[in-house]
């Protein structure tokens, strides 16, 4: 009979044991965080029923991770379901366009008992009958059932086009029996004549979506195109704009669910961080968030700010080294639509560029800025990218496991390299103790790291 020894597989993980307790040398962040591919989707093109490129963070659904991709059945986007070890992968839906919506909203899902709730960019049919839509409200069970649409917004022939925005983003909120988003696509009444996106509301049962606030007006300094989702605090929603406002760089805004009330927290300038993206993470009364650009080396930031908008400080800027830097192995990354996950006094997040491949990276910081390093590095170079590249979305923190489910846009493990087009990955966090995480990093080596479809 084969063991483990006779595979040559214990021996070294027993060495790299001993070596590791014995010598006690700092090792590289990503040597000690381990990074585990649970599945690979394939090309549109090669397999177009597996699903590929997939731009949302997933969900924690019991045992299962939720999320959405391009591709599937009609090649118009899927929703997809796994075990955390990347068995029983199962797609639940694929979109037709019509009536149901097309292209994924590039948000998580949203949990609420045993329904997740999500949006698609376009697509949908609309109450008059119209199938060229711009976008739907859906539901689905958590067990992958039940599929129902609830809202479809207008096409360009109906009024409501103008009024109601179109093409949503991001992941929706629930205030009460209140389901709230946001679309970058949407008319105010006066200038400019290029959309400006704004806020909207739904019933949780369904309904026509109304247009709850506007971009582009004097209570939100002429802010423009939200890319990314609002945060809810009870009655209270928190969001950013990427562009304008009196900075000309994007806004931090609240909305009060019960008053109506818009104001503007905070203008963005070139210096402290532009083009904000993605969602604000709340601890406490402080908000920790993202800009795609600004900063000490123009490559984006990460900030905080008290939920009254007070005492806003960059706490890190991005691109610590020359993007042409040679020795870029520490290089920070640069970030892409993605929001901060809290995992006890730490923030995890992702950047699609930069790092050792320029593939993207995963990194963490303390809550009070310090601490900033890169645990992973996606990529590997050419023709040695099984990890996958350019992760995109938020990381979602699953506890029983003590790791951080992620997904990349692009690449995997396939034998056949062509045909790997994204993963959903697992990245364990390190054990209390320094005993433990030291032993988990060699104990890797007893168990396979990665898992195809």
């Amino acid at each position: 009979m084969k063991t483990l020894m006779s595979k040559g597989i214990l021996l070294p993980g027993l060495v790299a044991i001993f070596m590791v307790l014995a010598c006690p040398v700092t090792a590289p962040a990503d040597a000690i965080f381990q990074d585990q591919i649970i599945h690979t989707f394939q090309q549109e093109g090669s397999n177009p029923a597996n699903g590929c490129t997939p731009d949302n963070a997933v969900t924690v659904v019991g045992n299962q991770l939720f999320g959405m991709a391009g591709g599937g059945t009609n090649g118009l986007g899927v929703i997809y379901s796994c075990n955390f070890d990347g068995s029983n992968y199962q797609q639940p839906y694929s979109f037709a366009g019509a009536p149901d919506g097309k292209g994924a909203g590039a948000g998580a899902f949203l949990l609420s008992g045993t329904t997740l709730y999500g949006v698609t960019s376009s697509g949908g049919v609309t109450s008059s009958g119209a199938s060229d839509g711009t976008g739907t409200v859906f539901k689905i069970n958590s067990n992958g059932t039940g599929y129902t649409q609830l809202a479809t917004f207008a096409t360009g022939t109906n009024p409501l086009y103008y009024q109601q925005g179109y093409a949503p983003t991001g992941s929706l909120v629930l205030v009460g029996s209140t389901l709230y988003g946001m679309t970058n696509n949407a008319y105010n009444a006066g200038p400019p004549s290029s959309p400006v996106g704004n806020i909207f509301s739904i019933p949780v049962t369904g309904g026509t979506p109304t247009s709850v606030h506007t971009f582009y007006t004097a209570a939100d300094h002429d802010s423009v195109s939200p890319w990314g989702s609002m945060t809810a605090s009870g009655a209270m929603l928190y969001g950013m704009v990427s562009n304008g406002g009196n900075g000309g760089a994007g806004t931090i805004f609240s909305y009060n669910t019960n008053t109506s009330s818009y104001t503007t927290l905070h203008d963005f300038t070139t210096t402290d961080g532009y083009e904000p993206e993605g969602s604000l993470t709340l601890v406490g009364s402080t908000l920790y968030g993202l800009t795609c650009n600004g900063g000490a080396n123009g490559l984006g930031t990460i900030f905080e700010m008290g939920t009254d908008g007070s005492n806003y400080q960059v706490l890190h800027s991005f691109g610590g080294m020359s993007m042409m830097d040679g020795d870029n192995k520490w290089r920070n990354g640069t970030i892409d639509f993605c929001s901060l996950t809290q995992v006890g006094t730490k923030l995890y997040g992702t950047t699609e560029f930069g790092g050792m491949w320029d593939d993207g990276t995963a990194f963490e910081m303390n809550l009070d800025g310090s601490g900033y390093q890169t645990i992973w590095n996606f990529g590997g170079g050419y023709m040695a990218l099984p990890d996958g590249t350019n992760p995109d979305g938020s990381l979602t923190y699953v506890p029983s496991l003590n790791a951080l489910a992620g997904t990349t846009l692009h690449d995997g493990l396939f034998s056949d390299y062509d045909n790997a087009d994204g993963t959903v990955y697992l990245i364990a966090l390190p054990e209390p103790s320094s005993l433990g995480l030291l032993a988990f990093g060699a104990l890797a080596l007893l168990r396979p790291r990665r898992k195809t479809a």
